[in-house]
């Protein structure tokens, strides 16, 4: 596109007459006004290089984060902006010179104005829309096309890209942020105020030439662009990708239409990580077998595979808050988040395999990662043929989260597609140790005193206490035999004990009492589950607590330790550590190594457990899956 085409363009109200279509009637010309009073701006064909270009950034603007830090990772953007290439757009289409506003908006849905003002965003008339899923931006879409005779869409993200660069390679088309100032194709916005959604489904770019592509044919995410007010300015770059799913309703997302009929391309076809490949769909025949019950079995493994050095969409160093389970044809599945930095919006949950039948995990791969959202928590649960997540749904350190869940049938192969269950979480993070009571309610403990319930199978969910639950953070629960729902805690201390939670109306109020364990604190959390025998399995860190140690006999010991209940948590006769004496060096927190010895195991870390069909004890920490038998963690059991 020549400079002086962009600069008519730009004077096109002044310099070239604006034009008010009637219903039906084909727009032409650079402007057209619809019925509605939305102005649109005509894109003209060309082509492009989509992604990241070819200077780093400045310093300034691989800051991301409250705390002001520079990221040198972040100088060639993020990952999922490579590689860059050649995009042609062959056919014009219109654009919104500015986002759907409220008063628009409110003439498809005038219930929607019950959203104006939410968190002090988006009062007036001619402000953006916000509080728009995907789902209802395309239906909005749909009812101003059956108005107008004509066809409105989403921008496909190739189109929006085009249209945000206006010709230029940097960065920014446009600078600085200024909502007065338009650029070279006339449109405002397209650097901060709201995010925008797009067409395509969120996927990673191919190489090579491409006309006008039209993203995935299917995925977990629909791509937004633009940045909000709420953003850095690395996140409102041309080349910078974001994406949610397509209920998402949020504060800081709104969008923009597009006039013209859809590109006829076909889709690239899903993208899939390493653990969803080759993957065994057959139960084995052998799968309650496993290490000999009457033996003790302990094993340590890695399971936190990423190659040193790896910055994005993994990083190697910190790795945290896992979760485990096994899935219906034996493989274990282990999760966890994977960052540079907690709480900022490169967060990302990494999953890693164990193949049944072998003794090693596969290499990290992306498991939930919505781009550039804030993955902080998510859990795995089965049940029967059905492999379930809960993950939130976050935005850098705004709050609140939304809790969204996935399905799957095919051991981790696909998913459906996520749904939002919670909407605004507040700081209530999803959490380890989904279970269904014996009455048939699925609880979810959450972080920071909460608990969600269902009573339909997952369809609805709400909180019993509101907030005001179960003592200390970060905690596990179970059911007791009596319907009772047992949790511990971390913080909130009881006589210098960690807290016990006992509630006997499904959490609407809830007793504390001091428990035998010492109290635990930041970096670190306790699990705790049913085991198929009957007996509770609990563990957590000791701080000079008498228990079997790593040679068998009983001594003062630190660090991770399990036990067992049999009298339903009121005492726990079984104290191990765990650890086998050896003096080996084992990975924790951060790539740091502790010295397994006698009396003294890992020290820190957040734990989840899980029981395979075989009755061996899986728990993962920061990096390492300890697993063992009872007949290791209790000398006196005899299968």
């Amino acid at each position: 596109m020549k400079k002086i085409s962009i600069l008519l363009l730009v004077l096109g109200g002044i310099l070239l007459s604006e034009r008010t279509a009637c219903a039906g009637e084909n727009p032409v010309g650079p402007r057209h006004i619809n019925s509605i009073g939305m102005n649109l701006v005509r894109i003209e064909p060309g082509t492009f290089i989509m992604g990241f270009g070819t200077a780093a950034l400045s310093d300034e603007l691989t800051v991301t984060h409250n705390k002001g830090k520079k990221r040198e990772c972040l100088k060639r953007g993020n990952y999922d902006e490579h590689p860059a290439h050649k995009v042609t757009i062959t056919r014009p289409f219109y654009m919104g010179v500015r986002e759907v506003t409220n008063a628009q908006y409110e003439q498809f849905d005038p219930s929607h104005r019950r959203h104006r003002g939410i968190r002090d965003y988006s009062k007036n008339d001619d402000d953006a829309v916000i509080m728009v899923s995907w789902e209802d931006a395309v239906a909005f879409c749909q009812w101003l096309s059956k108005k107008e005779g004509m066809t409105y869409r989403l921008p496909t993200e190739a189109e929006w890209e085009y249209a945000c660069r206006a010709g230029t390679t940097t960065p920014f088309s446009v600078m600085p942020f200024d909502s007065n100032v338009p650029n070279g194709w006339g449109l405002f916005n397209m650097h901060g105020n709201v995010a925008e959604w797009c067409h395509d489904w969120y996927g990673p770019y191919i190489d090579g030439p491409q006309t006008d592509p039209v993203g995935r044919s299917t995925g977990q995410f629909k791509v937004i662009r633009g940045g909000s007010s709420q953003a850095a300015s690395f996140y409102m770059r041309s080349a910078n990708r974001s994406g949610s799913i397509s209920d998402d309703r949020s504060w800081l997302i709104g969008f923009r239409v597009v006039l013209g009929e859809m590109p006829t391309s076909k889709a690239l076809p899903p993208h899939k990580q390493p653990h969803q490949i080759d993957v065994s769909q057959t139960v084995p025949a052998d799968l309650s077998k496993g290490p000999d019950k009457s033996v003790p079995y302990l094993t340590i493994r890695t399971y936190v595979n990423i190659p040193e050095g790896a910055a994005g969409p993994l990083f190697y160093r910190h790795n945290h808050n896992p979760d485990i389970v096994q899935c219906p044809n034996g493989d274990l599945l282990a999760i966890h988040f994977s960052t540079i930095s907690e709480g900022d919006r490169e967060m990302v949950y990494g999953g890693s395999r164990l193949r049944y039948g072998n003794d090693k995990w596969d290499e990290t791969s992306v498991f939930w990662g919505p781009p550039d959202r804030k993955a902080e928590y998510s859990v795995l649960w089965v049940e029967g043929d059905t492999l379930y997540n809960f993950s939130s749904l976050g935005v850098a350190n705004s709050r609140p989260s939304a809790i969204v869940m996935r399905t799957s049938k095919d051991n981790g192969v696909t998913w459906s597609n996520p749904r939002t269950i919670v909407p605004r979480a507040d700081d209530q993070g999803v959490m380890e140790t989904v279970f269904r009571t014996r009455k048939g309610a699925i609880l979810i403990p959450a972080d920071d005193h909460n608990l969600f319930i269902s009573h339909d199978n997952g369809r609805t969910w709400f909180s019993p206490c509101n907030g005001r639950g179960q003592a200390g953070i970060h905690t596990p629960m179970a059911e007791l035999a009596d319907g009772r729902l047992m949790s511990f805690g971390r913080y909130d201390d009881i006589d210098g004990m960690m807290p016990k939670s006992v509630s006997n109306d499904m959490g609407k109020k809830w007793t504390h009492t001091a428990s035998v364990f010492t109290p635990i604190g930041g970096g670190q959390r306790a699990t705790m589950l049913r085991l198929k025998e009957g007996p509770l399995f609990f563990a957590s860190f000791a701080k000079k607590m008498t228990m079997i140690d790593g040679e068998g006999s009983n001594s003062e010991c630190n660090g991770l330790f399990a036990a067992l209940s049999f009298d339903e948590g009121n005492t726990w006769p079984v104290m191990r550590l765990i650890s086998d004496g050896s003096n080996r060096r084992v990975f924790t927190r951060k790539n740091k190594y502790y010295q397994m010895s006698k009396n003294r195991s890992e020290g820190n870390g957040y734990l989840a457990s899980c029981q395979s069909a075989d009755g061996v004890i899986h728990m993962v920490s920061n990096r390492v899956e300890y697993a063992f038998n009872l007949r290791w963690l209790w000398r006196e059991y005899k299968p």
